[in-house]
């Protein structure tokens, strides 16, 4: 298929990806109409690129004629070095989740935020509304103050180059503050993160180890913020974040998912999705 490349943000790719990213956790079967709306597209192109999409297997057209992803893409992603991570964190997870009784999570860096890939959550832990496929800041979230703080001067400066987001009464903004604070974090190998997020939530996390250039991924635990016990957890989560690593590393060579994770261009959130922990 051929498509204009002739503007930039107009490409064939870009308008396929435009529809591919209009599907989403709450709204994971569209009609062409609705395609159309949420992407901006011409009416016929959409239907155009969809029906190819289609017969890809990369979208499925369901009975009653909405559109939802295809099996296609799920067989692709399974190729991918996250599903990977996501193995070789998930048995570790457990046993985190069996040693706290907490949520426990996996997250890496994605544009500017932590996109968590896999979690371990249990009736007794606290409800939260994170999900596999959720992205969150990288300053109100521990998993994120950790994967900040695993980065250069230059990623940095550019994270603090753009205002950010007042998540509760308690998020730290400031950019002296944080970089105070992950001064500390790579001090101690693990960051510390309480009521930034969710109130009455306290999370802590550390970095997984990995080769020098790979994207950054940490491991978290989220609790009540009266079940705080930090001398117990601290000890967890590093020896977690560590046999993570070192499983990942022996498992697939030591590959970490970074290309697949470089900040995406096009593509829009759907108006009115949440962004919530």
């Amino acid at each position: 298929m051929a498509g204009n490349t002739g503007t930039l943000g107009e490409s064939l790719i870009h308008r396929i990806a435009t529809i591919l990213n209009a599907f989403s956790e709450n709204d994971f079967e569209l009609t062409l109409g609705a395609l159309t709306q949420r992407t901006g597209l011409p009416r016929s192109t959409v239907h155009r690129l969809v029906t190819e999409l289609v017969d890809e297997g990369l979208v499925d057209r369901n009975p009653d004629g909405t559109y939802s992803v295809g099996v296609g893409l799920w067989e692709l992603g399974q190729y991918s070095q996250v599903v990977q991570l996501r193995e070789a964190a998930l048995p570790h997870l457990m046993t985190l989740y069996d040693a706290t009784g907490e949520n426990a999570h996996v997250a890496v860096l994605s544009r500017r935020e932590a996109l968590y890939i896999v979690r371990v959550a249990g009736v007794s832990a606290l409800p939260t509304l994170v999900r596999i496929g959720a992205r969150l800041p990288l300053h109100s979230t521990a998993v994120g103050n950790a994967l900040l703080a695993s980065l250069d001067d230059e990623p940095l400066g550019e994270y603090f180059a753009a205002p950010l987001s007042r998540e509760t009464v308690h998020t730290v903004t400031d950019e002296v503050r944080l970089r105070e604070r992950l001064a500390e974090v790579r001090k101690l190998g693990y960051s510390v993160v309480r009521q930034e997020m969710t109130l009455g939530a306290f999370a802590i996390a550390a970095i997984v180890p990995q080769g020098r250039g790979a994207t950054p991924a940490a491991v978290g635990v989220v609790t009540h913020l009266g079940r705080e016990d930090l001398g117990r957890l601290a000890p967890l989560i590093r020896r977690t974040a560590a046999r993570i690593g070192e499983d990942f590393a022996n498992r697939f060579g030591g590959s970490h998912p970074s290309a697949l994770l470089r900040p995406k261009r096009g593509g829009r959130r759907p108006a009115g999705e949440r962004r919530s922990v």
